[in-house]
C-alpha cells in the first residue's frame, strides 16, 4: 500500500549510525557522551537543529542517564548547556513572573494584616471603654 522500511538498530554499526542507534530507552553512558560529543562538533545549522531534536528526545527517554551526566563532576557539558539554554531562559522568565505574582500577593497580605491589626486595636479600645463604663455603673 505504501513503502515501509524497518530498521533494526541493534544490527547497525554503532559508529557509522550513532544517531539512529541512540534512539533507544536503554542508551549506555558512553553512547550518550559520544552522542553529545558528536552534537558539539556539528557546524551546519540544519544538522545541529536535527541533532538537537534527537538529543532532546534521547535525553527525555533516558532521563536518569542524562541527569547523571549533568551531575558528573558537579558541572554540565557545554553541549548540554547549549541544547537546554532556550529552556533555561524560559524557566527563568517563568520564575520571574511567579516571583512578581508572589510579591504582589505578599504585599496584599501585608496590607490586609495591617488593616486587621488596626481593627483589632480599635476593638480592644472599645472593649476597654465598655469595661470602664461598666465599672462606673
Amino acid at each position: 500500500m505504501f513503502p515501509l522500511q524497518i530498521l533494526v538498530t541493534g544490527k547497525l554499526d554503532p559508529v557509522l549510525h550513532a544517531w539512529l542507534c541512540s534512539l533507544t530507552r536503554s542508551l549506555k553512558k558512553e553512547e550518550a557522551e559520544s552522542l553529545l560529543d558528536n552534537y558539539g562538533v556539528l557546524e551546519n545549522t540544519g544538522d545541529r537543529k536535527n541533532a538537537g531534536v534527537i538529543v532532546n528526545f534521547v535525553s527525555n527517554v533516558n532521563n536518569e542517564l542524562f541527569l547523571k551526566i549533568v551531575e558528573r563532576n558537579g558541572r554540565m557539558t557545554e553541549e548540554l548547556k547549549r541544547l537546554i539554554a532556550p529552556e533555561i531562559v524560559g524557566l527563568r522568565e517563568t520564575i520571574k513572573e511567579q516571583a512578581e505574582v508572589f510579591a504582589q500577593e505578599k504585599a496584599a497580605w501585608t496590607l490586609e494584616r495591617t488593616n486587621f491589626t488596626k481593627r483589632e486595636a480599635e476593638l480592644l479600645k472599645r472593649i476597654e471603654e465598655l469595661e470602664k463604663k461598666q465599672s462606673k455603673n
